[in-house]
């Protein structure tokens, strides 16, 4: 009998849910290339059957820790993290958590999908190998990569988001100060806002990102300033609640903020960059805006102590 497995991605997919399933021996039948459960009669010599690569708990945990590494949202990565070193539980734990936000999810069955396929591509590598065939690729499909555009609907936000904006600006303010006292944050917050037009005014433009439950995620704020026939759109707050960070929501609020911008007629569009904020240099350049200006600082009793004369 000639052996081979024709390998595809429901083949792939028979064979790890066949590995998961701790209740049958499963094997691969190299006749009909199909997974089938406890084979009637079955031997190592039986040449027709393959049996499937072993699937062991501690598999599974190695798996949900790499996810685990792999996920840029710093708050359920802690929770996750934790969950994983708590011991008795953990797999029904995980499983609660992950089922909590429907975009995580989505990033979970993505990678597990994806890091399955790959332990059964190798498997069938090793047994092409052996039987002295060439190995195969299973180039991954596009319906397993997980898109932003698809997890947070970003639309123009209206009166009733005013309020909410004002109150996560000011948060996102402080947290881009944190390590200063609340009296310095007050008076910085107070300058950077002076004279501004409030959201929800004419010369304010918002956009807001939602999740499929209709919670804002994060948000872009913006101020118009004219003069003859510039127009200009300042963005003075481009935030992120914490728990959505790490999926590049603030690229995409930024990068509609631009199309809507430029569709508008507006000459140019700057971003400010406030304290920490700073940081996120590097990813604006990526979407073409280049540095304008800058803001030092100095603690002056810092200076004074490092400069003065001897």
């Amino acid at each position: 009998m000639e052996r081979d497995i024709r390998l595809t991605r429901e083949l792939a997919d028979q064979i790890v849910f066949g590995m998961e399933n701790q209740g049958h021996v499963f094997c691969l039948d190299l006749d009909t290339q199909t997974v089938v459960p406890d084979p009637p009669g079955l031997t190592d010599a039986d040449a027709r059957y393959v049996r499937l690569p072993a699937w062991r708990p501690v598999d599974g945990y190695n798996l949900m820790a790499r996810f685990v590494a792999s996920l840029r949202n710093p708050i359920y990565r802690e929770r996750l993290r934790t969950i994983l070193g708590s011991g008795r539980g953990a797999f029904r734990q995980f499983k609660d958590v992950i089922g909590e936000r429907e975009d995580i999810e989505r990033l979970w069955l993505a990678f597990k999908r994806r890091e399955m396929r790959g332990t059964v591509t190798e498997w069938v590598n090793d047994l092409r190998e052996l039987w002295g065939l060439e190995r195969l690729e299973l180039s991954e499909d596009e319906e397993t990569l997980p898109l932003i555009a698809s997890d947070f609907v970003i639309s123009e936000g209206d009166e009733g988001h005013a309020d909410l904006v004002r109150a996560l600006d000011r948060d996102a303010f402080t947290e881009n100060y944190e390590s200063d006292s609340e009296q310095l944050v007050n008076l910085l917050y107070n300058y950077h806002r002076a004279g501004i037009p409030e959201p929800g005014s004419p010369d304010s433009a918002i956009l807001v990102a939602e999740t499929p439950g209709r919670e804002i995620a994060g948000f872009v704020w913006a101020v118009t300033l004219r003069h003859g026939e510039i127009v200009v759109s300042v963005v003075a707050q481009l935030y992120v609640l914490p728990e959505y960070r790490g999926m590049g929501l603030a690229r995409a609020l930024l990068r509609e903020h631009l199309l809507r911008c430029h569709r508008g007629g507006y000459s140019e569009a700057v971003v400010e960059l406030i304290g920490r904020a700073g940081d996120y240099e590097d990813n604006l350049s990526e979407l073409g805006l280049a540095r304008d200006s800058g803001t030092m600082r100095v603690r002056l009793d810092r200076w004074f102590r490092e400069n003065e004369n001897p």
